[in-house]
């Protein structure tokens, strides 16, 4: 009977589950908006989940564009190539930037018609618009932190994106409360209720700290996925 080389999996799920639950949070942040924004009326339910088919489609593309990045990565971790590691993080980020920005381009001046590929219901895709408008904002934070997410999982760093993204969901609950039903105190209105706008707010808002923090983090840690700007746009057409 073979031996199981328990060291093996033991690395395999230190990798492995931080990188299962990471990708759940990640995933309740913008479910979370739902969820909030029920007691708001069933309008408001459909417009927040609507918004939101515009950001699990972005996040496709993202998947896509940093999976074949990390193959790179993990290449290049393997040799200690640092250098093939900016060149590499620098093109995903540019063109996961590219798409991201065009997405968010959209959203902020064809929200209307973009939420009307998915309902005919004009209330639904009203509130949809605000909500899409606002929550839109966060696409081109969102394309540089899947990137650097990617990329340190591709360099066995898979704890960083798990606490950034735990920081995020926390900052949207709270963000959500706030700014969804506003804040008043002795009868005096602190934050107003801006209701399914609030959430869309609120998810940039959580998607700007993880961003900040995936980015402080690194550089912080002098983390070998990032480098100086001329190194990480130093790659060429060949590449």
């Amino acid at each position: 009977m073979k031996k199981i080389d328990m060291p093996f999996y033991k690395h395999l799920a230190a990798l492995a589950l931080p990188v299962i639950l990471q990708n759940f949070l990640s995933s309740f942040v913008n479910i979370l908006d739902t969820i909030m924004v029920g007691r708001l009326g069933a309008v408001s339910i459909v417009a927040a989940g609507l918004g939101n088919q515009i950001f699990f489609l972005l996040v496709m593309i993202l998947f896509g564009i940093s999976s074949g990045a990390s193959i790179f990565f993990a290449q290049y971790w393997g040799k200690k190539d640092f250098l093939g590691i900016h060149r590499v993080m620098g093109m995903a980020l540019t063109a996961a930037f590219f798409v991201a920005f065009l997405f968010m381009l959209g959203a902020q001046f064809f929200p209307q018609k973009i939420i009307g590929l998915y309902s005919t219901d004009s209330e639904v895709i009203k509130a949809g618009a605000v909500y899409l408008r606002a929550i839109s904002l966060s696409y081109p934070l969102l394309a540089i932190t899947i990137v650097i997410q990617f990329a340190l999982r591709s360099i066995e760093q898979a704890r960083l994106p798990l606490f950034a993204t735990a920081c995020a969901l926390v900052v949207n609950a709270v963000c959500n409360l706030a700014l969804i039903f506003g804040v008043s105190h002795n009868g005096t209105q602190i934050i107003p209720a801006f209701g399914i706008e609030g959430a869309g707010w609120a998810t940039a808002i959580s998607r700007a700290v993880e961003c900040a923090l995936m980015v402080i983090f690194v550089y912080a840690k002098k983390l070998p996925v990032v480098g100086k700007l001329k190194h990480l746009f130093s790659f060429d057409r060949y590449l």
